[in-house]
């Protein structure tokens, strides 16, 4: 009995450490979040202004946003990164200018074979992953002020974002707007029409 006892425990102790080696709990308890790809297919317009506070550019393109949500609870969205692709910059003639933005390429972009973007498309970031005050990210609703250098005294925008589901994963649609919050410095972008619409992919 001892010796088939014995086996017994080696055989429970060698299954117990594959079972634990192979199960990636760490990944387990780590991975609380998943991913939700949104696109808009309509050109939406964007502002950006001076340092008198005027519109001195005009930014057209097609949004684009992947936005982050808890996998338990009740879903909602904890992170965005949003983009423009197919962008285009106008100077508003009257005023004073501003620099143009820096593009980047399609394959700088997370996920950019998802978005199936036109080769060589300008791609702009207005918002990436992180730096955000979160003012509200309950029911079907996401909102945050932006602050693009990493200090959070330096918030420059409003991004507000509204989901057709109380969850981010069940929604098809969302619809969001922006606007500068910076009346020092000037350095927001706002949306045409305070509103545009993306849909799921």
């Amino acid at each position: 009995m001892r010796r088939y006892s014995a086996k017994m425990l080696i055989i429970l102790g060698v299954i117990t450490s594959l079972f634990l080696g192979g199960c990636g709990s760490d990944s387990i308890q780590n991975d609380l979040t998943r991913e939700k790809y949104f696109k808009s297919d309509a050109t939406v317009t964007f502002y950006r202004y001076n340092l008198l506070g005027q519109k001195a550019l005009e930014i057209t393109g097609k949004p684009f946003m992947i936005v982050k949500y808890l996998r338990i609870s009740n879903e909602y969205a904890t992170d965005c990164y949003f983009g423009l692709s197919e962008v285009v910059e106008t100077d508003i003639p009257g005023v004073a200018p501003v620099p143009h933005d820096t593009f980047l390429k399609p394959a700088n972009i997370e996920a950019f074979p998802l978005f199936n973007f036109p080769d060589n498309s300008p791609i702009l970031l207005p918002v990436v992953w992180d730096n955000k005050r979160i003012t509200s990210n309950s029911g079907n609703e996401f909102s945050f002020e932006y602050y693009p250098t990493g200090h959070y005294d330096d918030r420059i925008e409003e991004w507000k974002f509204v989901f057709d589901s109380q969850s981010v994963k069940n929604s098809t649609f969302v619809i969001g707007a922006v606007r500068n919050i910076d009346f020092s410095k000037f350095r927001g972008i706002d949306s045409d029409l305070n509103s545009f619409r993306l849909d799921t992919l």
